[in-house]
């Protein structure tokens, strides 16, 4: 978290977590479940989908609003194309 993070994401479960676990493959499906519990979930969700449009899947990585990676790129897939 920076400076620059809104206020949503101090309530945010993984500010409240080892931040390894987000980019961990082997603790990734552990880390979504946490994340999907989050009480800011559509907030995340709303960041991740502007940051990650456009973007590389390459650079694609680690847990946010409550999927991984493969799952994140199909939807925003889906979206651009609806």
């Amino acid at each position: 978290m920076t400076a620059a993070d809104g206020p949503w994401q101090t309530a945010a479960l993984c500010a409240q977590s080892d931040p390894e676990m987000w980019f961990s493959e082997t603790d990734y499906y552990r880390a979504a479940a946490i994340c999907r519990t989050c009480p800011v979930l559509a907030e995340c969700a709303e960041e991740t989908a502007r940051d990650e449009a456009g973007r590389v899947p390459a650079y694609i990585q680690g847990v946010r609003a409550g999927l991984l990676p493969g799952a994140r790129r199909r939807a925003a897939a889906t979206a651009t194309a609806a």
